[in-house]
């Protein structure tokens, strides 16, 4: 679950092989199709460009995530005739799954803060993307520069690498055991992994997490020249993005998003309910399927809503291999004293990440406290953990417990 959220989109995207062959789903048909959708934008937008005055060209993005942001950052890095504004529904910053709530983050208007409440306001918490993981060995061109961009994070100080030995897989009964914690099967999982009984050692893939919070990522995307300050909790306002962000931004499905040009001038209105933002050249939808779908519906963009209609499910079902498969996952953030930790006393003191494969209900726990021990000591308190659990896709379809 929580490598990274293109990668939660891929898996989710792509079937099991079992569920492709069952499903007659084509991926590389859809692929192509896309490829040639994107391209046709492409070209279209420059060569209106080039046709027009001199004026930029507009781009609405509905979608603050990673993929809006580096769209956003892409097109005006590549070309000074493209305008991009990022509508995003994040409260505080942008980042969508990859952001962080940082320390002293106000909280919701109308949302009183208890006492327990405010000891978890005083850390770092990562409450959905977890991990960002680079594969080893060499790749495609793509694949290689994105290493290249992760290692550059690096390299500012935006990612740091978990130690080797620190995200795990806790194996169920039956399997190999490859190591043991206390009553526990795990297989290693980041940097090294030592199999048991012969004298190989296989590397795995390098694992990283932000240095201020995953959402130190978003932030680097959006706010380049601000890579060292390292203060993700910045907000959008006191530095300068390569683009604009419209922060806090919620876009109606209904009425949000409205065609008002022609095939050889098209033109996109975006408003909310009490703010209208005006006309633009072109329009990306950087959402999950359902919203994107929602959005898209009732617009002249066919050949894009085609690609959009999304089945909930745990996992891709054999019989729905045509549509994007979304589920829910829900995070559980938890602060316990150390020395009554049930949970330090079961993995010890090293493991920081833990994929969980012995439980139904749960799928992924990460110490974040342990992933930044410095923050913790500057705020006084050592003596405390703070741990995030996230469910399974399973136990998601049950928030209250129905069914489970």
């Amino acid at each position: 679950m929580a490598t990274f959220t293109s990668h939660l989109l891929h898996r989710n995207l792509v079937p099991s092989k079992s569920s492709q062959q069952a499903s007659n789903f084509r991926p590389k048909q859809v692929q192509k199709k896309y490829n040639h959708l994107m391209t046709g934008i492409y070209h279209s937008t420059y060569n209106a460009s080039a046709e027009g005055d001199g004026d930029k060209t507009k781009v609405a993005i509905i979608g603050g995530d990673i993929a809006g942001l580096s769209c956003a950052a892409h097109l005006t890095s590549v070309s000074s005739n493209f305008e991009a504004t990022v509508f995003d529904t994040g409260r505080l910053r942008s980042g969508g799954r990859c952001s962080s709530r940082m320390p002293g983050d106000p909280p919701k208007e109308g949302v009183a803060s208890n006492s327990k409440g405010r000891l978890l306001s005083n850390f770092i918490v990562d409450h959905a993307a977890q991990i960002l993981t680079v594969p080893t060995g060499l790749g495609s061109n793509e694949l290689n520069a994105f290493r290249d961009q992760v290692e550059e994070w690096e390299r500012l100080g935006v990612v740091k690498r978990f130690p080797p030995g620190s995200v795990v897989d806790i194996l169920p009964n039956g399997k190999q055991q490859q190591n043991t914690i206390s009553c526990l099967k795990v297989r290693i999982l980041n940097d090294r992994n030592v199999k048991s009984g012969q004298n190989k050692v296989e590397y795995g893939p390098s694992m990283y997490y932000g240095v201020n919070g995953m959402g130190s990522i978003p932030a680097a995307i959006a706010f380049p020249k601000s890579q060292l300050d390292k203060d993700a909790s910045s907000s959008s306002t006191s530095r300068k993005s390569l683009f604009r962000i419209e922060q806090d931004v919620w876009i109606s499905p209904s009425n949000g998003v409205k065609f008002s040009g022609s095939g050889n001038c098209p033109k996109w209105t975006v408003q909310t309910n009490k703010k209208k933002f005006g006309s633009f050249d072109r329009i990306v939808i950087a959402h999950n399927g359902k919203c994107a779908d929602r959005l898209m519906s009732s617009t002249l963009a066919k050949a894009f809503y085609s690609l959009l209609p999304t089945n909930f499910a745990p996992s891709v079902p054999a019989w729905s291999g045509k549509r994007m498969t979304l589920n829910s996952i829900y995070p559980l953030t938890i602060a316990i004293k150390k020395e009554m930790s049930p949970i330090a006393q079961v993995l010890g003191q090293d493991m920081i990440s833990v994929f969980i494969k012995n439980e139904s209900s749960l799928r992924f726990m990460t110490c974040q406290t342990r992933k930044h021990p410095d923050h913790q000591k500057r705020f006084g308190r050592d003596d405390v953990e703070v741990w995030t659990i996230l469910s399974s896709a399973k136990s998601g379809e049950y928030p209250n417990g129905k069914g489970a």
